[in-house]
């Protein structure tokens, strides 16, 4: 195209926009749309110059709105479509696949990674809280370089370590909580906490207050993996529906900036015969507080479902994590042993006497029971 015919079609199609007349473009070239005697610049934009040359005009001078019909390109442009496969394409050959944040053999192929959404379910006292933690150090453990991002509403980070010193040293959790602590025990722990340091110097602790715009405030040009826990209490306003719609978005939002997101949630209470409860083993993606928006936002949904004891003592469970939602592939459950004094999950093969551990450090305090957020023991009934 010579610079005296880009002049002359600039000057049809200016002129047509200045006498109030609009343009849509066409695959044979650009219409003049209006009252303002449309034919005059129609007519010679279309008789006497080839299409593509009026296009690449209106294109350059983006005189006008740039919209074109389903499937058609303007010159010099490339549909979306055809560029989002570009993209996939070159992250395939540069060997760029989806990432899952590394984690032990308990738990192989948890789907929780950047720019993913992640939910944990359960009612109270099932340890969700203690397997979201007990996850976090597990990826720690793995990746020398992440970072994790830890916003608990609910309990305090001392708590959080606290259960973290049980879980590695053996000592019972009430020895712990009250300071009790025999010699060897006093020992095992200052070995557990030696144990943990680098990592916890990894871990960024929200201090609170626990609102959305705290947490917009907190992650702001940060990275990571982000626990939050749990995510009802994150949601602003009166209006509990509204609050964790607004919160999910705003999830989203940092999934998109390459955060991995692992969002504990509470459950609603079913109802029986006998009034309202929780029951485990009926939970579904719809028993999650206000459900809607949460099913839609995630990536992955776990249900912690419990399934009896694994012998005698009550107080070590069989678990189900039951994946209700993947997003990205197959749907993967996880059977768990919940050893409820020890503080841990892990896998039904590792369980050869639950106890040991914990005996091993006196019998003084081998029968104390674990507690839940609230400091209340846990029982049969109460899991």
């Amino acid at each position: 195209m010579t610079p005296e015919i880009a002049s002359e079609i600039d000057a049809l199609l200016l002129g047509a926009i200045e006498a109030g007349n609009t343009l849509e473009p066409h695959e044979w070239g650009v219409e003049v749309c209006g009252s303002e005697n449309p034919w005059d610049y129609s007519h010679p934009l279309q008789d006497r110059f080839p299409p593509e040359d009026v296009l690449t005009r209106y294109r350059e001078l983006r005189i006008a709105p740039l919209q074109t019909p389903e499937g058609f390109a303007l010159p010099g442009e490339v549909p979306n479509s055809v560029l989002c496969l570009d993209r996939l394409m070159e992250r395939l050959r540069r060997g760029e696949g989806d990432v899952l944040y590394p984690s032990g053999d308990w738990i192989t192929g948890f789907e929780c990674g950047p720019g993913k959404i992640s939910v944990v379910a359960a009612p109270p006292g099932f340890g969700k809280t203690t397997l979201a933690m007990q996850y976090v150090f597990d990826v720690l453990d793995h990746d020398c370089e992440i970072t994790a991002f830890v916003a608990n509403a609910e309990t305090s980070f001392d708590v959080l370590l606290g259960r973290e010193l049980t879980r590695r040293s053996g000592v019972p959790a009430k020895a712990l909580r009250f300071a009790n602590l025999t010699e060897r025990q006093m020992r095992a722990v200052e070995c557990a906490a030696s144990e943990i340091k680098p990592y916890v110097s990894r871990i960024e602790v929200m201090p609170g207050p626990f609102g959305l715009g705290d947490l917009r405030t907190w992650t702001e040009g940060r990275c990571g993996l982000l626990l939050l826990d749990y995510l009802q209490l994150f949601a602003p306003g009166d209006d509990a529906r509204i609050g964790v719609n607004q919160l999910m978005r705003e999830l989203r939002h940092l999934a998109n900036r390459g955060w991995g997101i692992l969002a504990v949630s509470a459950v609603t209470r079913g109802r029986g015969k006998s009034g309202s409860s929780y029951d485990s083993k009926q939970l579904t993606m719809a028993s999650l507080k206000e459900s809607g928006e949460i099913e839609f936002n995630a990536d992955s949904i776990y249900l912690l479902r419990e399934d009896g004891p694994v012998g005698e003592d009550d107080r070590v469970r069989k678990v189900d994590l039951h994946c209700g939602k993947n997003r990205h592939g197959e749907r993967v459950s996880h059977d768990l042993v919940f050893n409820m004094p020890a503080m841990r999950f892990e896998s039904p093969e590792q369980i050869l006497e639950p106890h040991s551990e914990l005996m091993e450090f006196g019998s003084d305090h081998s029968s104390d029971e674990a507690f839940s957020d609230d400091g209340t023991e846990y029982t049969e009934a109460s899991f």
